[in-house]
């Protein structure tokens, strides 16, 4: 993985926008504070050319994800990125 996109919907699934980050631009337990009009997270991570290689819905019943990338070691890194929505 060489980028990831985070997709926030609506309860209706439409999309309310969108944003792309690098590995380097997330921290390891990264809380993303969200509003209370979002439903829904889509990750979708992609490889260095661009090809997507998954996609993961988030509620707030499962309110975290793990991606993980070459940092050039032997072994991939990760970072798991949380998801808190408003009360």
């Amino acid at each position: 993985m060489t980028s990831v996109s985070v997709i926030y919907h609506n309860k209706n699934g439409e999309s309310i926008s969108q944003t792309d980050y690098a590995p380097d631009q997330v921290t390891d337990y990264q809380i993303f504070d969200l509003e209370s009009d979002v439903s829904s997270v889509t990750i979708i991570r992609y490889d260095a050319g661009g090809q997507e290689l998954s996609s993961e819905t988030i509620t707030q019943e499962n309110p975290k994800t793990l991606i993980c990338f070459d940092n050039g070691g032997l072994f991939l890194g990760s970072k798991v990125l949380r998801f808190r929505w408003q009360e």
